[in-house]
């Protein structure tokens, strides 16, 4: 593959929870947006957002089957909203994330505030 495309894939499964541009992923590897749409879909096949949507989805997933972080904090590691991610995630995964995650034997305890008295 393309050193400076594996370049690119390197620095956005590393930057997930940040906004990644085309514009400033190209400048990171001295090339223009329409270029590095170019090289990128060729040497993976895709488009770069959807590259970045697939990464964070992943990470999502592993996230929601390996710990017990709340749905908040994992949507913000993948650099998401919790209703975006809450939103994306059902639509490609036919599922949400909480019945992802139960599918899966994670149980989350959650804290409830109660009155004693």
């Amino acid at each position: 593959m393309d050193t400076l495309i594996a370049e690119t894939c390197t620095y956005i499964q590393t930057h997930l929870a940040t906004c990644l541009p085309t514009d400033d992923l190209a400048a990171r590897v001295h090339m223009s947006r329409i270029t590095l749409y170019r090289r990128f879909k060729g040497a993976k096949g895709m488009p770069v957002a959807q590259f970045i949507r697939d990464c964070r989805m992943a990470e999502g997933r592993r996230l929601l089957s390996e710990t017990v972080w709340p749905l908040d904090l994992i949507a913000e590691l993948v650099g998401y909203s919790r209703r975006h991610f809450t939103r994306l995630f059902t639509a490609l995964h036919g599922e949400s994330p909480r019945a992802y995650r139960r599918q899966r034997g994670v149980h989350v305890i959650t804290k409830r505030n109660t009155c004693v008295g």
